[in-house]
């Protein structure tokens, strides 16, 4: 990847344990985001684990052009709602089979060549509703749709 500069290793700072549920946004990455998206909500406690620690020690460096790197992207925007009401956002880009961008809850943005759509593998495992767009935790790499 052009523009990559030295690899860095990041964790959400979450305890599975306080987070109540996870809702997954699923959309395509375009000069204009879909007006609705489709919603799954995750409340199996060993799902929520499993996603918890999905971003525990990734590797990831910073990229020069981040909102190019995502245009044309499977995203998936994932919220973390938490026991006492208060949530954490974060969303997750994925450029191709080995490559995606990661825009973390404190705005950092960061190329890594780990991990797989979680539209694949989560989609139905959870209450799944299509909801307007603008619900979807926002990223510092989209256009408001």
């Amino acid at each position: 990847m052009a523009g990559c500069t030295s690899t860095v290793t990041r964790s959400i700072d979450l305890d599975p344990d306080n987070v109540a549920e996870v809702e997954l946004y699923f959309y395509d990455v375009s000069s204009a985001i879909p007006n609705e998206i489709t919603r799954t909500t995750i409340v199996d406690a060993g799902l929520i684990a499993e996603l918890v620690d999905t971003f525990v020690d990734i590797p990831g460096a910073s990229i020069d052009d981040p909102q190019e790197e995502v245009q044309g992207a499977r995203a998936t925007g994932i919220r973390f709602v938490l026991d006492d009401g208060s949530t954490v956002d974060m969303t997750q880009y994925y450029i191709d089979h080995a490559s995606g961008v990661i825009a973390w809850p404190d705005g950092e943005v960061l190329y890594t060549e780990w991990g797989l759509p979680f539209e694949d593998y989560y989609l139905d495992s959870g209450d799944k509703v299509t909801v307007d767009a603008a619900e979807r935790p926002v990223s510092p790499l989209e256009t408001a749709g």
